[in-house]
């Protein structure tokens, strides 16, 4: 979710990083979506997803001008104003203009709900203690962020080894107050060089056509990537790169 808007939703317990009004905390907690159309209560399983023939999907405008859902499906348009502006008895609709799509795979029935009738849309977050965390309408909240380390100690959120490979994510603060989040992509078989600044030197003096003393970290991170990284891939196995960007 950036700015109040939702991309997407995961509803596990998980760590999330929380921006609100100038405020950024970190925490882990579950998430909660439901539609409520007079006493009719709607939960989608899926949020801009490619539709699953079980599941409930809803669609606002960031995931596309249309739902891109079978023609099967049935959907029920909403607007701005949270009022429905149309029941269509197949997928593929516009999605209004910030309103959303609740899209019914051909295995579900429609409620029965009428054009004008009032909608409300309740997003929640969880805490792990089951305490509701309040947020403001321009909140941001980025999840799968795992918090490795929280008061110098450490915390893994999945354990299971036989997790597929995935990109992974580490965030940190400096002693200046400086957000720092490193990205992981893939995996990485090899053990992690660890170069002294004179063998960086080295491997730098020794590429062609360069001036040394006039070489930006990008440029130098470059070279020495093409030296030491092995970037075959094998299989859906390829090598890592981390990437690092700090946040003012």
């Amino acid at each position: 979710m950036v700015d109040g808007k939702l991309f997407s939703l995961r509803k596990q317990l998980q760590s999330l990083l929380i921006i609100d009004q100038n405020n950024i905390q970190i925490t882990k907690a579950s998430a909660k979506i439901s539609i409520d159309i007079g006493d009719k209560s709607i939960i989608p399983n899926q949020v801009n997803y490619f539709s699953n023939p079980k599941d409930i999907t809803f669609y606002n405008n960031v995931w596309a001008s249309t739902t891109l859902t079978p023609y099967t499906n049935k959907e029920i348009l909403i607007d701005q104003n949270l009022i429905i502006i149309d029941i269509s008895n197949h997928g593929d609709n516009q999605i209004p203009q910030k309103g959303f799509v609740l899209s019914f795979p051909k295995e579900v029935s429609l409620p029965i709900v009428n054009i004008n009738d009032a909608v409300k849309l309740n997003l929640e977050f969880i805490d792990k203690d089951g305490k509701y965390i309040n947020l403001s309408k321009t909140a941001s909240v980025v999840t799968g962020i795992p918090v490795l380390v929280q008061n110098g100690q450490n915390i893994v959120d999945n354990i299971k080894q036989d997790d597929p490979a995935h990109a992974r994510t580490a965030l940190g603060v400096r002693n200046d107050g400086t957000i720092v989040i490193v990205v992981a992509e893939h995996i990485y078989k090899q053990h992690i060089k660890d170069l002294k600044l004179a063998q960086v030197r080295s491997i730098l003096q020794k590429e062609k056509g360069i001036t040394f003393e006039k070489l930006t970290i990008p440029e130098a991170l470059k070279i020495l990537e093409k030296h030491l990284v092995n970037d075959n891939v094998i299989g859906q196995n390829r090598t890592c790169r981390l990437y690092v960007k700090p946040w003012m």
